[in-house]
């Protein structure tokens, strides 16, 4: 059975998880309005909370898979919230390349 404290602290992980990944989530987009391909206030901005909300907790899972907690799990968050599905699967994609083109260490 889960004390009082545990709750807390894991909603507290969670309430933590779900402002970073807005802030990534909105760095985005503004970055977008700023390159003018979005205004400011439209629909796209309210998209973009499911998004936050998706890639907030694949962030916080994976940093729980490896035991990062604090500024490393705030920061894993927002940067893979900022980076959205799209830009995560950008960057995995250019690792298996990476990895696919270096010799083998046992040749």
């Amino acid at each position: 059975m889960h004390t009082l404290i545990d709750y807390l602290t894991t909603r507290g992980a969670w309430v933590m998880a779900f402002f970073f990944a807005v802030s990534g989530r909105i760095l985005y987009h503004t970055e977008m309005v700023k390159k003018g391909r979005r205004r400011f206030w439209s629909w796209r901005l309210l998209l973009e909370l499911p998004t936050a909300v998706g890639m907030g907790v694949i962030a916080y899972g994976g940093c729980a898979l490896v035991n990062i907690t604090g500024d490393g799990q705030a920061a894993i968050i927002a940067v893979a919230s900022y980076l959205g599905p799209h830009g995560v699967n950008e960057l995995w994609a250019l690792w298996l390349e990476r990895k696919r083109s270096e010799p083998s260490k046992s040749e």
